[in-house]
């Protein structure tokens, strides 16, 4: 009975915002340049290759496995490796733009006429899963509830904003790649009026930038299980493989 109940809850969040895309910023395989070991890190150029793309495969099928989007995309700039990432089976938005910024506000603008919400999520969250999708998808169906404009941050480290709704889509611009980013999209939604609630969840909170991220999330993975689809597995493996102790 308590499932039954908990699915009509989801389908009703999901009614709610049945035209909700959500999109995942990708720049390319090249990324994490502070996990190097040139820079202090512990990945050489392969394994941080290799780290990015299970990385981006888990978060996009974390969040395909939630059943709540219209449609999942990965949001790429021209120069991005387009061929290696078609070859993964990715599904891809190509967006111009000189940075990742300019990339996600043209992407929105190509989206706007097919969704009433947009999800932004980080390629990095190694610990997300699909508990924390939804959870952010019901504070999104509250707040698209009041018929006002607002925005849902879900907080991550060093006062980022690894999880992005917009409702409706473009209500504020992007402007994520750099710390402190929850401080400018606050200060946005305040000059322009704009409603925002936040998700505070572990799930959310932990990306990987720097070395001691690495690090961390490797002895994480060892003391909380992922969930239990092939691709967190995967990940997991792959983590342990890199740092064994």
């Amino acid at each position: 009975m308590y499932c039954v109940l908990k699915q009509h809850k989801l389908y009703s969040e999901r009614k709610l915002l049945i035209k909700s895309i959500a999109i995942i910023p990708f720049r390319d395989f090249r990324g994490k340049s502070r996990l190097a070991r040139s820079c202090g890190g512990q990945l050489d150029d392969r394994s941080r290759q290799m780290l990015l793309k299970n990385l981006l495969i888990y978060v996009v099928n974390t969040i395909k496995r939630s059943h709540l989007f219209k449609k999942v995309l990965v949001v790429v700039g021209k120069d991005a490796p387009i061929s290696q990432l078609e070859f993964l089976g990715l599904p891809l938005l190509v967006a111009d733009g000189k940075d990742i910024n300019s990339q996600l506000n043209n992407a929105t603008k190509m989206l706007m006429g097919q969704c009433e919400a947009l999800f932004s999520f980080a390629s990095d969250l190694i610990f997300l899963n699909i508990s924390y999708v939804r959870r952010v998808f019901r504070t999104a169906s509250d707040l698209a509830k009041s018929k006002r404009r607002g925005v849902v941050i879900g907080v991550s480290k060093r006062l980022g904003c690894a999880t992005l709704v917009q409702i409706p889509p473009g209500v504020i611009p992007f402007d994520l790649g750099r710390k402190n980013n929850l401080v400018r999209h606050l200060k946005i939604t305040k000059k322009k009026h704009i409603e925002t609630r936040f998700v505070f969840a572990f799930e959310g909170y932990f990306d990987v930038d720097e070395p001691e991220d690495f690090l961390e999330a490797t002895y994480l993975s060892n003391k909380f299980p992922y969930p239990s689809f092939q691709s967190a597995k995967r990940l997991q493996r792959f983590l342990v493989k890199l740092n064994p102790s």
